[in-house]
């Protein structure tokens, strides 16, 4: 196959490229989402070619389209990854025949390659808002994450345990409680507001009381 002899001719030359460092290495979540991006990309700049020959009509009725042929599928994955990206290299190799039953097969009934590939097929990734092997929603829940008011450890990945990280205003497991020098603004079970205005001074109502019966 085209894409084999592909694939293979991108890893020999990768055996001549150190292998990244541990404080370089990426998810394996951010290595499909960048390989998507650059098939994607791929389609884009292939959008308008042909077989090049001088008899397209002739190479299209014997070949099949381009659109859709083998011959196109090679010319995108030759450019999905730089020949220093050791992880996309080998993603691509280990995931060759997914790649190509998507191409061939899927494409039509399965048109967001990310969420077939990255999710559904190799599951390295996870729907926005979910987190873990088994993209367990996140504290907050997957549509509001920490209540929005914060960022949920591997959000998006197989990763992470799903804990928040507040912003600066907030604090708590939640992210609902204010932090220090930080007030509330307005707060109901799944919204908290937090500002950094003076904390709103209340005349209490017996002081209220007391003044009125002076007049």
């Amino acid at each position: 196959m085209f894409i084999a002899a592909a694939v293979s001719f991108y890893l020999l030359l990768m055996l001549h490229c150190p292998a990244p460092s541990s404080a370089t290495e990426k998810s394996p979540c951010d290595t499909c989402t960048k390989l998507v991006d650059r098939f994607h990309k791929g389609l884009e700049d292939t959008s308008k070619k042909n077989f090049g020959g001088g008899n397209t009509a002739w190479e299209e009725k014997t070949l099949s389209k381009y659109e859709t042929s083998e011959i196109r599928l090679v010319e995108i994955i030759e450019n999905l990854c730089d020949s220093s990206d050791f992880e996309c290299n080998v993603m691509v190799e280990e995931h060759e025949e997914q790649i190509e039953k998507w191409w061939f097969k899927m494409r039509k009934k399965y048109p967001d390659l990310r969420k077939w590939f990255c999710i559904e097929t190799i599951e390295v990734c996870c729907p926005s808002g979910t987190y873990g092997p088994d993209c367990v929603a996140c504290l907050g829940g997957a549509e509001r994450p920490c209540h929005g008011n914060g960022f949920c450890s591997g959000d998006g990945t197989r990763l992470g345990d799903g804990s928040c990280r507040c912003k600066a205003e907030y604090t708590g497991p939640f992210c609902l409680e204010c932090a220090d020098g930080y007030f509330s603004t307005g707060r109901n079970d799944t919204h908290s507001f937090c500002s950094v205005n003076q904390k709103p001074q209340f005349v209490p109502r017996i002081t209220q009381y007391i003044s009125l019966n002076r007049k």
